[in-house]
């Protein structure tokens, strides 16, 4: 019995060590640098540890036709929890899109990112 709390936490202590994985893709002229814009999210599904996924999107139509853009994904907390639960067999993950801060850009059709602020001493 003692062998087997020991391996159950042993296991735990290495699931709660995992980090969320992020890739950023910078695509055209966009750079780390420069403020960003979340424009769309969209929600991954995969199946068998991601062996199997969903057909391929494409950036373009859910960046507004934007030549400079950032793609961010990510498996986030909540990603690993809901594989966790069903051992791998689905294995959601997160696309983010966003484009380089524009003035003018009206900010009721796009989403605020983290560097948007309304100051104008640019």
């Amino acid at each position: 019995m003692k062998k087997m709390m020991m391996s159950a936490l042993a296991i735990c202590v290495v699931l709660m060590m995992q980090s969320c994985y992020t890739t950023s893709t910078y695509v055209g002229n966009a750079k780390p640098s420069r403020p960003m814009v979340k424009v769309q999210t969209v929600h991954n599904s995969h199946y068998i540890y991601g062996l199997i996924g969903n057909p391929k999107m494409k950036a373009k139509d859910l960046v507004d036709g934007e030549n400079d853009y950032m793609v961010k994904h990510q498996m986030t907390f909540l990603d690993y929890v809901v594989s966790g639960v069903t051992f791998g067999i689905y294995t959601p993950s997160t696309t983010t899109f966003y484009v380089p801060y524009k003035k003018g850009t009206k900010a009721s059709s796009k989403k605020k990112g983290k560097w948007d602020d309304d100051d104008d001493d640019d």
